[in-house]
């Protein structure tokens, strides 16, 4: 079987099939003066359908850098590390840009630190701001709503929020794939009839909740003799209500996916009532001293986000929007609605401490 070789087409390729010197090719692709509108606006059509793209992109940000603005959320719940691994994916994808002149601005936002859309309008002029990477939250949607005013390019990084046309893209686990994993593993694991509960957070992301129906379809087909989803509603007692009536009444689960920011308080339930040995719990997300509660039983298997790969990829939107923009236009490339990142299904070994 012959092999396709795919040749790069570069700036001589677009001369030679116009029949033009490549100092006019490299003047209409770079904006240079000396070449009229309309031969530009030909040569620019021609270079897009041949499939080029500018070797010339670092020159071309050199003299006039591309600065992505990074929102990022600082909480003081369990999702500390989910944040701090978004804002390092981010940061390193920056660093690989580096070439290109790519430069970054981080904004340190909370629940106790909200700005409001003056300073935010103040933050994006001074830093001239082009483009946002914004991790959003269910809680701070009034900062979102802001974001969505700057009229600014904005790049969700993470499930916080349904996609909609106020946004450039949003990039996210998927949701799915999460839920069948959690299925899978739960399945493999339970030796025993299956009798699942789901705890879920309504007043929390849509991604979320798209992961817990995807397991409880999943569980439904293994043949599961109930699955009950349980909401707690961003309530800490009325989730510690919800495991007493799951684990403690009748019929007694004994598997549990958290779909849910509030796995921390489901350990501490767990180990506190003496439950551990009773139910197979899969988890959600990294939090601190995870490996503590894999030692004492409270969880079994814990699906990541991937976020440092979600923080990258947010961030090479932003600026593969912005770097094709200023080639050819903006109309000419238009990212993706949404990108699906794959989770990892992680098991204690994962979390040991070294």
């Amino acid at each position: 079987m012959g092999v396709t070789s795919f040749k790069k087409v570069v700036a001589q390729d677009v001369a030679d099939a116009m029949g033009v010197a490549l100092s006019t090719v490299n003047k209409a692709l770079t904006g240079k003066p000396g070449v009229s509108e309309a031969r530009r606006r030909e040569i620019q059509q021609k270079a897009r359908e041949m499939g080029y793209r500018a070797d010339n992109v670092a020159q071309i940000l050199a003299r006039n850098p591309i600065h992505i603005g990074l929102v990022m959320i600082h909480s003081d719940r369990s999702f500390d590390d989910y944040h701090h691994n978004l804002l390092v994916g981010m940061q390193e994808e920056i660093e690989r840009l580096a070439d290109y002149k790519v430069r970054s601005f981080v904004l340190d936002v909370g629940e106790s630190l909200k700005p409001s859309l003056d300073d935010l309008k103040a933050w994006v002029e001074e830093n001239r701001i082009e483009a946002i990477c914004f991790n959003p939250t269910v809680s701070l949607k009034g900062l979102a709503d802001n974001l969505v005013r700057l009229r600014v390019p904005l790049v969700l990084a993470g499930g916080g929020y349904e996609r909609t046309d106020d946004f450039l893209s949003l990039v996210e686990v998927d949701a799915g794939l999460s839920g069948r994993l959690a299925a899978d593993f739960l399945h493999c694991a339970c030796h025993k009839e299956i009798r699942a509960a789901i705890l879920i957070d309504s007043e929390q992301s849509f991604n979320l909740r798209q992961k817990a129906e995807a397991c409880r379809v999943q569980l439904e087909k293994y043949g599961a003799k109930y699955v009950e989803v349980a909401n707690h509603n961003n309530d800490k007692q009325r989730l510690y209500e919800e495991l007493d009536r799951l684990i403690l009444g009748r019929p007694r689960c004994n598997c549990l996916y958290i779909s849910t920011g509030f796995a921390v308080f489901v350990y501490e339930y767990l180990i506190e009532k003496k439950l551990t040995d009773r139910v197979t719990v899969v988890g959600t997300d990294d939090c601190q001293n995870l490996s503590t509660y894999f030692e004492k039983g409270a969880v079994d298997a814990v699906l990541l986000q991937n976020e440092k790969q979600i923080g990258a990829r947010a961030v090479r939107l932003a600026y593969e929007y912005l770097a094709n923009s200023r080639t050819f236009g903006m109309e000419d490339w238009v990212p993706p609605d949404r990108v699906e990142v794959k989770p990892f299904l992680c098991l204690r070994s994962y979390f040991d401490e070294e």
